[in-house]
């Protein structure tokens, strides 16, 4: 599964269905910053629908 950190904005997979942290050794993203990817889909269907792992993908307009 595909998932995105809120805090580094970048994606990361998982086979964990609910990952506990952020992928990355340099965020300290946790479990309540966490989305799957079909979540940031939902808010921004321009995005691919199999994001690049380590892309960061922006939800922050302007």
């Amino acid at each position: 599964m595909y998932f995105w950190c809120t805090l580094c904005q970048r994606t990361f997979t998982s086979v964990e269905l609910n990952p506990s942290q952020c992928h990355f050794s340099d965020c300290e993203g946790s479990v309540y910053d966490i989305r799957d990817w079909e979540w940031v889909l939902e808010k921004d269907p321009s995005f691919p629908e199999i994001p690049k792992v380590g892309e960061k993908y922006s939800l922050r307009k302007g």
